[in-house]
């Protein structure tokens, strides 16, 4: 079992051009997310952070190519 710590972070949430939103982690440089809706990118954005953090914790580099 994997047990995510708390992260405490900004969150800037986007409007995209072409519809929806995309949202970054402001204390994680490359950690970003989108959505359909503001409550589906804020969702996004935890799985992001989690796998990120996740990545970092076991010290091997985050493939962003496998999402």
């Amino acid at each position: 079992m994997i047990v995510m710590p708390k992260v405490s972070t900004k969150l800037i949430l986007h409007r995209a051009k072409e519809g929806g939103y995309w949202i970054e982690a402001a204390g994680f440089p490359g950690c970003v997310s989108q959505g359909e809706t503001e409550t589906s990118a804020l969702r996004n954005i935890k799985q992001a952070l989690f796998l990120h953090v996740s990545a970092v914790n076991q010290n091997r580099p985050l493939n962003l190519h496998a999402f």
